[in-house]
């Protein structure tokens, strides 16, 4: 009798294993899949952060470059104009 309670117990324990184990890897599997998809999210976020940035860089360069060529019209035309009041 005490061998079939010991075999018993020995199938109980292994069963429990096994199930633990086939538990642990499905959530391991659903933790994968899980992160995947926040790393790809991320990334996707990442990228249109990334382009947004160079976009509004682009444009900032260009509003800076049309303020320094009206800043060089208005030195030019102040020149000009004292140059002239001084010549005439």
């Amino acid at each position: 009798m005490d061998i079939r309670v010991q075999e018993l117990l020995e199938k109980i324990k292994k069963e429990g294993v096994e199930n633990a184990q086939a538990a642990s890897a499905s959530i391991l599997k659903e933790t994968e899949a899980e992160r995947a998809r926040i790393l790809a999210q991320a990334s996707k976020e990442a990228a249109a952060i990334i382009q947004k940035a160079q976009a509004e860089a682009a444009r900032f360069e260009e509003s800076s470059k049309a303020a320094l060529n009206q800043a060089s019209r208005d030195l030019l035309l102040a020149f000009r104009g004292e140059l002239e009041k001084t010549l005439a």
